[in-house]
């Protein structure tokens, strides 16, 4: 995540902001596009939708309806879609935007190529990089996960002693970073 300037490039995480209202849409389908919001809004900055988890950007749906609707340009056909409705200061309301998830897995069975490099787990590689497009500056801005568990940051020694403030050093695991 890259250090803000202000006023124009701030960003904030989605949970700083208090929920109005939500609404729970089981098993969308493939055909289903519009979605009543569980309160007006004015802006669709002021709508989360989390399709099976996933936060969509405010790109993927159109608001209408004087702001009871949101309008999907493709059907989520989602098991589970939980659409939120937020309170949201008037400077966030046109540009919401949310750092991009970048993930990286590495396993014993098949090279993972990040920058050029192979990286398997073989016993020998104990430095793991991150993919190209990820910035990170502190523990806090990235998660790691050994075999499916979750790694607390004393588990690893970030930066890199062989890649500096583009990898981690950890013992052999079968690794997902999360940025």
């Amino acid at each position: 995540m890259t250090t803000p300037i202000y006023p124009d490039d701030a960003q904030a995480p989605i949970t700083a902001f208090s929920v109005v209202a939500t609404s729970t849409f089981n098993n969308t389908g493939l055909a289903r596009v519009i979605f009543n919001l569980p309160s007006a809004v004015t802006s669709k900055g002021e709508v989360t939708a989390f399709d099976d988890g996933i936060l969509q950007s405010t790109t993927t749906y159109s608001l209408s309806n004087a702001g009871q609707t949101i309008t999907f340009a493709e059907a989520p056909n989602a098991t589970q879609l939980v659409v939120k409705t937020i309170t949201l200061p008037a400077r966030y309301r046109l540009l919401r935007t949310f750092p991009e998830v970048v993930a990286a897995d590495f396993s014993n069975t098949s090279p993972t190529i990040i920058n050029g490099n192979n990286y398997i787990i073989n016993g020998v590689t104990e430095s793991f990089s991150f993919p190209a497009s990820v910035n990170v500056i502190s523990t806090s801005d990235f998660i790691v996960y050994a075999s499916g568990v979750f790694q607390q940051p004393t588990a690893y020694t970030y930066p890199s002693v062989t890649l500096a403030y583009q990898g981690i050093d950890i013992g052999e695991c079968r690794c997902r970073f999360i940025s």
